[in-house]
């Protein structure tokens, strides 16, 4: 599942598209955030361990939430 999130990029308002935290298929324990960006490149953030999941959470409301 994605949203939109509207960024500022200085001078101008920039569209990309955020995932919210998701559990890998096919690699349980494995969890990943990614956002594609306004050019179509994609950033991913991969959280691996016994609170993958915590982690992966706290990272994306931190990361995103001003945004």
């Amino acid at each position: 599942m994605k949203e939109a999130v509207m960024g500022n990029s200085d001078t101008h308002n920039v569209l990309r598209e955020v995932s919210i935290p998701f559990e890998r298929k096919g690699e349980p324990g494995v969890w990943s955030i990614e956002e594609i960006g306004p050019d179509g490149e994609i950033h991913q953030a991969i959280f691996i361990g016994p609170e993958a999941k915590e982690r992966c959470e706290e990272y994306a409301a931190f990361k995103y939430a001003a945004q």
